[in-house]
């Protein structure tokens, strides 16, 4: 009877020290964020006294997620195994626009968060796609994002769509990051134009 559990207790100490080893040397995620790269100077004037909330972006579940997304047709969305964003895309876009705004915009008080005093003016907007997307040998970081811009206090919604297709340098999540970083930052830019016109 004791060397049947001497082996029983030899057999399972096996198994759970090889199960730890296999768990402990599985790679690492790399973990990617989008980043601000400004080329025009910071605005240090700001031409009138109105406030603007800006909201985060809404958009599917499936598409505002931590891993970074791909597709090789335009029914299959995949995702890198060990790659993923530190923060959902939605998240780092609202940090992005924010500070943009609060660098380059005209509006003297930006906020992304709903404060005790009514902003005149709030920017709500739609991730309508933000992916890597095969197209034969070459891919591309495809962002698509809708805004909406309502003054408080009345119906008048004025929108602007921007929609970017930048070529990867790599087909693998690295080359899927700097492409949609590029995207954004083209983005950004088109954003503040925008609002700085209206």
């Amino acid at each position: 009877m004791k060397i049947k559990q001497l082996l029983t207790f030899v057999v399972l100490t096996l198994f759970f020290s090889g199960c730890i080893n296999i768990t402990t040397t599985l790679p690492a995620y790399t973990n990617y964020a989008l980043s601000m790269k400004d080329t025009k100077p910071i605005l240090q004037e700001k031409t009138n006294n109105k406030s603007l909330r800006v909201a985060e972006p809404s958009s599917t579940a499936s598409l505002n997620t931590h891993m970074i997304l791909y597709s090789k047709d335009d029914l299959l969305l995949q995702n890198y195994e060990l790659s993923k964003w530190i923060d959902k895309p939605t998240k780092m876009l609202q940090e992005l626009i924010t500070d943009k705004l609060y660098n380059q915009s005209r509006f003297k008080h930006i906020s992304k968060y709903k404060t005790k005093f009514i902003s005149d003016y709030t920017l709500q907007s739609e991730l309508v796609t933000f992916k890597q997307q095969f197209i034969g040998n070459e891919s591309y970081g495809r962002l698509k994002i809708r805004f909406y811009l309502s003054k408080h206090g009345t119906s008048k919604v004025i929108s602007k769509q921007f929609s970017y297709n930048i070529r990867t340098k790599t087909s693998n999540a690295r080359g899927a990051v700097e492409a949609l970083n590029i995207a954004a930052n083209k983005m950004l830019d088109d954003m503040v134009d925008w609002l700085n016109a209206i």
